[in-house]
């Protein structure tokens, strides 16, 4: 899984926070709401709106947001990277309430 400094490279990469989530969003409205603001996929990254699967099982969201596991402090805590439908932008969270609440993101692991 992905750390936080993973992340924080490919953000980085992608011309930082205010326009990575749209250069790592898939293109188009398949999988994501429109407008799909950004969208370009530049990256190659491929982000869809999965959305977010809650404790009960129910997945919510679906074309609105991807949000995405990651490790922060040496894998002892949990990151989060949230990308948006209506965004550019890409927002990220060390130690989030969705942790413990139950709630289930996408992995992307990261070949060595």
């Amino acid at each position: 899984m992905p750390t936080k400094d993973e992340w924080d490279e490919l953000i980085r990469i992608a011309g930082g926070k205010s326009v990575a989530g749209g250069k790592l969003k898939e293109t188009g409205t398949t999988h994501w709401n429109a407008p799909n603001t950004g969208a370009t996929n530049s990256i190659g990254f491929t982000a869809v709106g999965s959305g977010f699967r809650s404790p009960d099982g129910v997945l919510y969201d679906i074309g609105k947001h991807g949000s995405y596991w990651g490790t922060a402090n040496n894998a002892q805590d949990p990151y989060c990277i949230y990308i948006y439908y209506n965004s550019s932008n890409i927002i990220t969270e060390v130690s989030p309430i969705d942790i413990t609440s139950g709630i289930a993101f996408a992995v992307r692991y990261v070949k060595n």
